[in-house]
């Protein structure tokens, strides 16, 4: 490739990722039926319904629902890595799923 943009590429800084408005809730749902590859249902519980728009027009929608279990400072002088091991540490996390900053990338974290 020789630098340039590539044919059929997109500038994201055009693409606008918003909450969906509450008149919107019926299309999006609709959509995320008909085209989510688990055949999404509904959501359990609150979640956040988002959309993707590239100059107007729909071209994904985002979902998101989380919980927070736990949270601590860092205390000064530290920092994140250990911290989140202890954090973790008295928690049941089997089969579970934790998000948390590249940073936690560790062998030891894991």
């Amino acid at each position: 490739m020789d630098g340039g943009k590539a044919r059929g590429s997109v500038v994201l800084s055009e693409v606008l990722v918003r909450p969906i408005q509450s008149h919107e809730r019926a299309r999006w749902d609709t959509l995320m039926r008909r085209h989510h590859h688990l055949g999404f249902n509904r959501t359990a519980g609150r979640a956040l319904r988002q959309v993707a728009e590239y100059r107007g027009r729909w071209v994904a929608l985002l979902h998101g629902q989380g919980r927070v279990l736990a949270q601590q400072a860092v205390e000064p002088g530290s920092h994140e890595i250990p911290a989140l091991r202890t954090l973790l540490e008295p928690l049941d996390i089997q089969e579970r799923v934790i998000t948390a900053d590249a940073l936690h990338t560790q062998r030891e974290t894991a």
